[in-house]
């Protein structure tokens, strides 16, 4: 029997992650990162900084998550500002809970996990 194997298709390079925030749900949409996007990511959470002989992770780290959203979201449906779409607004990203923009990110950076050993690979 010849099964066909599951692949990602990598020309689909579009994410959609599902949040409640308030009881709304909100769909953020998101694009792969470019590689220098994602090396400049890793960058930024590498940084920390030696207070007291104990390392601390340095606020250009703490906001890396926060960075990378703003690089790589492309849309977001289900927020609105004083009754005007979320989209419509030219600094909408701004407009974004940064704690949203942290879980988003959260869930986007977790869909990546250890696979098992597949035959024939």
């Amino acid at each position: 029997m010849d099964e066909k194997k599951q692949t990602v298709d990598l020309s689909d390079t579009k994410t959609e992650i599902r949040l409640t925030y308030k009881e709304i749900k909100t769909i953020h949409f998101l694009r792969e990162p470019t590689t220098d996007e994602w090396l400049d990511y890793r960058r930024r959470t590498s940084r920390f900084q030696f207070k007291r002989g104990r390392a601390e992770a340095t606020d250009e780290a703490t906001k890396a998550p926060m960075w990378l959203y703003n690089k790589i979201c492309e849309r977001v449906d289900g927020f609105s500002m004083n009754g005007t779409g979320l989209m419509e607004l030219p600094d909408w990203k701004d407009k974004i809970p940064p704690q949203i923009k942290e879980a988003v990110m959260n869930i986007y950076l977790s869909q990546v996990e250890p696979g098992e050993d597949i035959e024939g690979n």
